[in-house]
């Protein structure tokens, strides 16, 4: 049996909740998976490593936003939560991060004139691009 990287493992483990999230995802096969249980039922190794590696919404890191964002087409942000405190980098060149606590409904400015919205996570991962 072929065993997961521990990063893969740890991830898994954070998210293990999130079982039940809808997305729609392609295993090694070719087949289509709905979710990460479907991926984990068959034993499918590298879908659930591209599941958890490649979605995981509480990561942290550094996301590159697009240049331009509005009101109809904010940056989409994952939350199981009604709220998440979020830090936006307003310029490259900045040294200090605005930080601000977003909550589900409306999307949300920042002083820079981004636009966030906190969804929950099978709209954020119907959503989301490679």
């Amino acid at each position: 049996m072929k065993m997961l990287p521990l990063r893969v493992m740890g991830r898994l483990l954070r998210i293990q909740n999130l079982r039940s999230f809808s997305t729609i995802n392609h295993n090694s096969e070719g087949t289509t998976l709905k979710c990460l249980s479907d991926a984990i039922k068959r034993n499918d190794l590298m879908a659930v490593e591209k599941i958890v590696y490649e979605q995981d919404p509480y990561e942290v890191r550094r996301v590159k936003m697009p240049t331009y964002t509005t009101e109809e087409e904010p940056n989409l942000i994952a939350s199981s939560a009604p709220t998440r405190l979020i830090g936006c980098l307003c310029e490259p060149e900045a040294n200090a991060i605005n930080w601000m606590e977003i909550s589900k409904g409306p999307p949300t400015k920042c002083f820079c004139g981004h636009w966030f919205k906190l969804v929950d996570f099978e709209e954020y991962l119907a959503n989301l691009t490679y």
